[in-house]
């Protein structure tokens, strides 16, 4: 869909709900499906335990390492936008897979720890 369709979706959930939560803003923008606002997060936790799955199970390959990484990074961009009550429920999840992450991974000083306190850390890590 087009940009303006995108506008225009915001507009008519503006006129039935209120005004939206700035990451109901986001997705609707962007065109992802909008639901249940303390859901919202699903769809990118889970693609990101998916995609650390598949590299524990699998190995990392460097192919497909770029597209992985992408996975987290839009999954931190949504983080940013979410408010404590749509995180509540999945900082577990996504600590478990950020520290399975880490070990499969390298920082640039080859060290498996990682200060996830830092910015974008995942983009600083190369595989094992």
């Amino acid at each position: 869909m087009p940009p303006y369709q995108f506008k225009q979706q915001l507009k008519r959930y503006i006129s039935q709900y209120g005004e939206p939560d700035p990451l109901t803003r986001h997705l609707i923008l962007i065109g992802d499906e909008v639901g249940e606002p303390l859901r919202a997060l699903e769809p990118y936790v889970k693609d990101w335990e998916r995609t650390v799955a598949w590299m524990q199970k699998n190995g990392i390959g460097l192919e497909e390492y770029d597209y992985d990484l992408f996975i987290r990074s839009s999954l931190d961009s949504v983080l940013m936008l979410a408010n404590e009550q749509q995180l509540v429920s999945y900082e577990s999840r996504i600590e478990k897979s950020d520290l399975i992450f880490c070990s499969l991974t390298l920082d640039e000083n080859g060290s498996s720890t990682a200060d996830r306190t830092v910015k974008e850390w995942w983009l600083k890590r190369i595989p094992r």
